[in-house]
């Protein structure tokens, strides 16, 4: 009797049904999470990026050094007109002009303080992102890009010369809080940003290193990712196809 006939209906593996023990199956194919994202999230026709922290680093410490060797105090007293008193927050929340915002810092640091002595001290304190500049120049023909700050009107005149690759393409499409009347996350803020570019919530995509920012965003309908440096960047981009 054969082997086959013995082990018939006995419920028993015959020798050439037995499984082979040299034989390892292969591992489930699995998409990248990028890859993945990528088709659920519809690639964006905006690009909408935050400045500090995104495309450049800003080390307030600087700003305030360059300021007081201007006016010829100490840095202590920068911080105090500057940040402790609310100036900075209002200008970029938009409650105060450019103008009154400058005499009102010359007035409490004892000096005169221009445009252009605030716009050097801005660029003192900033340095350019190399990695997120190439990236963004790497989309800038497949994809709108536009900057969105918290920043005073000024800022928009320092991030030129800041990130200097970046123009003319971000030319007037940079758009400051303190123009706009407010400051992230205000959703006031983002419907006029995307106003401004004539562009629907959903067919942007928002980036910014602070959370709070990004959930703002998001409660307008606005997709958002948060990201800080050049890597965190890329993976934020690829999850919406922009690769």
């Amino acid at each position: 009797m054969g082997v086959a006939a013995a082990t018939a209906g006995t419920g028993l593996l015959s020798a050439a049904d037995a499984p082979d023990p040299t034989h390892v199956p292969a591992a489930p194919l699995r998409a990248a999470p990028d890859a993945v994202a990528a088709l659920i999230h519809p690639r964006p026709k905006l690009l909408l990026l935050d400045f500090d922290g995104v495309l450049a680093a800003y080390a307030r410490a600087a700003r305030i050094a360059h300021l007081a060797a201007h006016c010829g105090c100490d840095c202590e007293r920068v911080r105090q007109v500057l940040f402790a008193s609310g100036l900075e927050t209002a200008y970029d929340s938009g409650d105060i002009a450019t103008a009154d915002y400058l005499q009102r810092l010359g007035e409490g640091l004892g000096a005169h303080v221009s445009a252009a002595d605030w716009i050097a001290a801005r660029v003192a304190g900033s340095r350019g992102d190399p990695g997120a500049i190439e990236r963004v120049l790497a989309l800038a023909d497949r994809i709108d890009i536009g900057v969105l700050t918290n920043n005073g009107a000024l800022m928009a005149q320092a991030i030129p010369q800041i990130v200097p690759a970046l123009f003319p393409l971000l030319h007037g499409r940079v758009l400051c809080s303190g123009a706009l009347g407010g400051r992230k996350p205000q959703a006031e803020v983002y419907r006029r940003a995307l106003d401004h570019f004539g562009i629907a919530p959903r067919h942007a995509l928002f980036i910014d290193d602070l959370f709070v920012n990004v959930r703002g965003a998001r409660a307008i309908g606005l997709p958002a990712e948060t990201a800080s440096g050049a890597r965190a960047l890329r993976r934020a981009l690829a999850r919406h196809g922009l690769t």
